[in-house]
């Protein structure tokens, strides 16, 4: 039975190649002592040798177990796998690393768990830095606007996220989660586009715990070709944009601290969706693009009128994006 406050370092992974090596030992850097954490390498049936060349240990000395499926599981159903194990194990506190990304140097995740022990926190969400293919860092991801680590509860944290239109609870691998066997992320491999964001959803309602909002992240997200969500395309990711949010208001269920109007946050989606399309396609791309969102947006229950859009405008930009501010 691993240690209380030990930290379950998930790695599932398919034909990972020299990525998942460099993303293992990116752990023994940052500032994570070798008995507080380990790594449980997931294997889903890969080809490449990459696992058969794995150490017993990273740089740090942390132990790393290697377990292989008898058949391939799917890349989200590994995800559960993972989790399973983990739990299985005893580990109480998990989170996940996928090959090519890695962990950022001194990055003050050991503060991080014990933030989360000493506030009795069951999810933590932590900003994330962004990088080329190459490992040269382009740009930060804040997701959530916060000078200080915050601490919430559940319904005051979905309040604030509901009433948003925004949904930042991804990636999995700036998440830390305190987990057991009956309390644990579930992830659907039938909607895999958006399985993280719900599934982790799904967990804040059940959790009886704090959230926890980190300031610092820990966490480098690396583009690299055969990403999955690198391959859903602008069209495909605003129509996913669209969808997340109408099924995350019906999904919703805990009580919350202040009523949300609904209307108002979708006009934070639309918003979101225009800023996607007009830094990702290309000019010639909008008009279908456009028409995409325009369509998306009919399809859900909630209208955006004038006043709508353009006070959210006015929230995001004249004052600073902080539609998503925790104190």
């Amino acid at each position: 039975m691993p240690a209380p406050d030990k930290l379950a370092v998930l790695m599932p992974v398919f034909n990972g190649g020299p990525k998942l090596l460099t993303s293992l030992h990116s752990c023994a850097a940052a500032g994570l002592p070798a008995d507080r954490y380990e790594l449980i390498v997931v294997d889903n049936c890969s080809t490449d040798g990459a696992v058969e060349n794995l150490p017993a240990a990273d740089l740090n000395g942390a132990p790393v177990r290697v377990f292989r499926n008898s058949s391939n599981l799917g890349r989200v159903n590994n995800w559960n796998r993972a989790m399973e194990i983990a739990t299985g194990l005893g580990f109480r506190y998990v989170t996940f690393l996928f090959a090519g990304d890695c962990w950022l140097p001194d990055s003050g995740i050991g503060e991080l768990l014990q933030l989360m022990q000493t506030y009795h926190t069951d999810i933590a969400f932590a900003p994330f830095v962004i990088s080329g293919e190459d490992g040269e860092i382009r740009r930060e991801s804040r997701r959530f606007y916060t000078t200080n680590t915050a601490v919430c509860s559940p319904a005051e944290f979905l309040s604030t996220l509901l009433e948003s239109g925004l949904f930042p609870l991804g990636p999995l691998q700036a998440n830390i989660y305190r987990v057991s066997a009956g309390h644990r992320p579930y992830f659907n491999s039938a909607e895999p586009t958006r399985t993280d964001v719900e599934a982790t959803l799904d967990f804040v309602q059940q959790s009886k715990g704090t959230v926890l909002v980190a300031s610092r992240p820990y966490l480098q997200w690396r583009e690299h070709a055969g990403r999955f969500h690198m391959s859903m395309g602008t069209g495909r990711t605003i129509e996913d944009y669209m969808e997340t949010f109408q099924r995350a208001c019906r999904r919703v269920t805990l009580p919350l601290t202040r009523p949300v109007d609904f209307d108002r946050a979708k006009s934070g989606v639309v918003l979101n969706s225009l800023r996607l399309m007009i830094s990702d396609a290309p000019v010639l791309q909008w008009p279908k693009l456009l028409a995409v969102l325009a369509h998306c947006s009919f399809r859900t229950p909630y209208r955006v009128n004038i006043f709508h859009f353009f006070g959210t405008l006015w929230a995001r930009f004249a004052r600073g994006r902080r539609l998503l501010e925790f104190s």
